[in-house]
Parts: C-alpha cells; structure tokens; sequence
C-alpha cells in the first residue's frame, strides 16, 4: 500500500485547502471587526481542469523554494499521463492557473517562473497532505464520478 496525495494547505493571511481528487481550491477569511472579534466570514471556491491541478501539485510538491525546469514539468505533468507536451501548452495552462489563483487573492508572485531557471514557489507556508492506498476500486469509481463545475465565492456575515 503506498501513500497519494490528497492535497495542500497553505497559509497565505488566510487558510488555502488544495482538494487535488476534486480540482478545487477554497480560501477561508475570517475579517475582524474594530474589536478584534471575527465579523465576515468568507469562503472562495474554484475549480480548476485536471491539467491545471497536475500541474499545480507538481510545483507545490517539487518547486518549494527550489526550481523545477520547464522540461521536467512537461515530462511529469504532461508526458507522464501520455498527454501532448509542448512549451506552448505549458504557458498557457501555467499563465490560465496564475489568474485564477488571483481571484482567490494568492500572491501575484505566489509561482514564478524565471527563463532559464524554470518554476519556484517561494513560500514557507505549504503543507502535502496525503492518504494511504487501500482500496484501488473504490478510488478509480470516485474518479470517475467528476461533474462540470463553476466555481463559487460565497461571503456569511455573523450576527452577534
């Protein structure tokens, strides 16, 4: 039995939970009042396709503070799952997952890349989360049963 990663948490002001099995991001902001005592609670949610959250699992688990080249990344996020690799791609999908990690207000610099270097995720925040392997079937039926999503920002406000 081995282990496979669920997802992420990170700290960035707020708490960021990376579900990788369902390719959703949620953010949770708790702001306080003048007080000091929690006033809104609001909560973001986005879904991302399944490329985009390959690769985005693959930089948070190799690219902390530490660069990964673009030929890596193509070779395990694209090659890897027998999809077509080209630098194009991988610009587009990189480029598409910067701005929508910007409408759940991530850091413009969250993910760099930097020409000739590759990608680095300069953050110290970052937390892998993973599950034991114990029943294929059960996971390969969980899989397949993915819908179309949107995604969801949602604002509660409390009433003392």
């Amino acid at each position: 039995m081995g282990y496979s990663p669920y997802g992420f948490l990170i700290e960035i002001d707020d708490t960021v939970h990376i579900d990788v099995k369902k390719n959703c991001i949620y953010r949770f902001h708790d702001a306080q009042n003048s007080s000091g005592k929690p006033d809104d609670i609001s909560i973001g949610v986005l879904y991302i396709n399944n490329t985009m959250m390959s690769l985005l699992s693959y930089l948070l688990i190799h690219s902390q503070n530490k660069f990964t080249t673009k030929e890596e990344v193509l070779k395990n996020v694209w090659d890897e799952h027998n999809l077509s690799s080209s630098g194009t791609r991988l610009w587009q999908v990189f480029t598409n997952l910067k701005h929508k990690l910007l409408l759940l207000n991530f850091p413009e610099d969250f993910i760099e890349y930097e020409k000739r270097k590759g990608y680095i995720i300069r953050h110290e925040n970052i937390m892998a989360l993973y599950y034991q392997n114990t029943d294929e079937k059960k996971i390969k039926t969980t899989n397949a049963s993915h819908s179309r999503r949107s995604s969801v920002f949602i604002n509660l406000r409390q009433h003392a």
